[in-house]
C-alpha cells in the first residue's frame, strides 16, 4: 500500500492530517537527533545571509523550521520519505518564548508546499528540550542496515541511550507509512527483537566515550558533592557490571596507571592533586588498595546512590546532574 493511500484510508479524520498549531514537527536525521539528546538543545539555523531568509525571519537572527503537517514536500518526495527522523513539538510551549510565523517559501506554488512554520529567535539554540518535545520518531533505513548493520544498529542504540536521559519517548519504525502517520512505532527492545538481535550486544558499543580526563576524575566527581556531571555518570554507568567484568578490570588498571603517572616528580600539578584527593578518599574508608576500595566501597556506594538493583535498570529520574 502506498503511503498516501494508507494515510487517506487510516487517518482521514486524524489530527495528523489536519493538525492545529498545538503541535508542529521538525524534520531531521537520526545523527542530528542524537546531537539534540546529547546536548539537550536544538540548534537553530542562521537567518543572515540569503536575502530571502532575512526577509522571512522578520529581523530575527535565527530560526527553527517546523512543519504544520508531515505530508508536505519537505518531508515527502514522490512516494518516498526524505527525512528519517522527526520531532513532535509542543507549539504552544515554544511560542511562549519564541515568535512564530507561517512561511510560503515557494510563493504559493502548491506543488512545492512545505507547510512551513518558523520559530524565530535571536539565540542560536533552544535548550531545555524536555519542555518542548512531545515525542521523537525514527525510521530505520533497511538499506543502510543491510550495508553496515553493526555501525547502524550501534548508532540507534546510542540514540536510545542519550534519549533515556530525557523524558521524551522515542519510537522506531520499519515501515514509512506508519512512520509518517506516527502510529505503530516500536520501542528499542521490540525493534531488536523483531530483527532477532540482542540489544545488550550493542549497549556498550552505543555508548559515546565520556569526556572525562581519566577514571580518577570520575571518582573525585562522584564523591565531590550532591551533583555529578553527565559525562561522569555515563562513565560510571558502565560499572554496574559484575566487579570481575572486563570493564571493571580495565577501570582499575587505568586508575593504577594514572596514579603512577601522577606521582612522578615533575608531573603536572593537576595530576598530583588528583592522586592526593583519591588517596584522601581511600583513607576515609580505610582502604589500602585500589581493588579493595573499588569492590568494597566504590561499587556499593554507586549502587546505593543510583539505585542500581538490577543489571539493565535505567532509572533516569534518579540521575543526579
Amino acid at each position: 500500500m502506498s503511503i498516501i493511500k494508507y494515510l487517506n484510508e487510516s487517518l482521514i479524520h486524524d489530527s495528523y492530517i489536519t493538525e492545529g498549531l498545538g503541535v508542529t514537527y521538525h524534520a531531521t536525521e537520526p545523527e542530528q537527533l542524537k546531537s539534540i539528546f546529547a546536548t539537550g538543545c536544538i540548534d537553530l539555523s542562521p537567518a543572515i545571509g540569503a536575502d530571502i531568509e532575512s526577509k522571512l525571519s522578520k529581523g530575527k537572527y535565527y530560526y527553527l523550521s517546523t512543519m504544520r503537517t508531515k505530508t508536505g514536500r519537505y518531508m515527502m518526495g514522490s512516494g518516498y520519505v526524505k527525512k528519517n527522523a522527526y520531532l513532535e513539538l509542543d507549539h504552544d510551549a515554544l511560542t511562549n518564548n519564541l515568535k512564530s510565523t507561517p512561511v510560503d517559501y515557494w510563493g504559493g506554488d502548491p506543488s512545492y508546499s512545505e507547510h512551513e512554520e518558523r520559530l524565530l529567535s535571536d539565540n542560536d539554540k533552544i535548550c531545555g528540550i524536555d519542555k518542548y518535545i512531545k515525542s521523537a520518531h525514527v525510521l530505520i533505513d533497511k538499506r543502510i542496515v543491510k550495508e553496515n548493520e553493526e555501525k547502524y544498529l550501534t548508532m540507534m542504540m546510542s540514540l536510545y541511550l542519550l534519549a533515556s536521559h530525557h523524558t521524551t519517548p522515542v519510537y522506531f519504525y520499519t515501515e514509512s507509512s506508519k512512520y509518517i502517520a506516527g502510529k505503530g512505532g516500536m520501542s528499542i527492545d521490540d525493534y531488536f527483537k523483531s530483527i532477532g538481535k540482542d540489544k545488550h550486544d550493542y549497549y556498550n558499543l552505543g555508548r559515546d566515550r565520556p569526556h572525562i580526563e581519566n577514571n580518577i576524575d570520575a571518582i573525585i566527581d562522584f564523591y565531590g558533592g550532591e551533583k555529578i556531571s553527565r559525562d561522569t555518570y555515563n562513565a560510571l554507568e558502565n560499572l554496574r557490571w559484575d566487579v570481575n567484568s572486563n570493564y571493571s578490570k580495565d577501570f582499575i588498571i587505568d586508575i593504577k596507571n594514572d596514579m603512577t603517572g601522577g606521582r612522578r616528580q615533575g608531573g603536572s600539578d593537576r595530576d598530583r592533586e588528583n592522586v592526593k584527593q583519591l588517596i584522601s578518599i581511600m583513607k576515609k574508608y580505610k582502604s589500602r588498595s585500589i581493588e579493595d576500595f573499588y569492590k568494597d566501597v566504590f561499587i556499593p556506594d554507586m549502587n546505593k546512590r543510583f539505585k542500581w538493583d538490577i543489571k539493565w535498570l535505567y532509572d533516569k529520574e534518579l540521575i543526579l546532574f
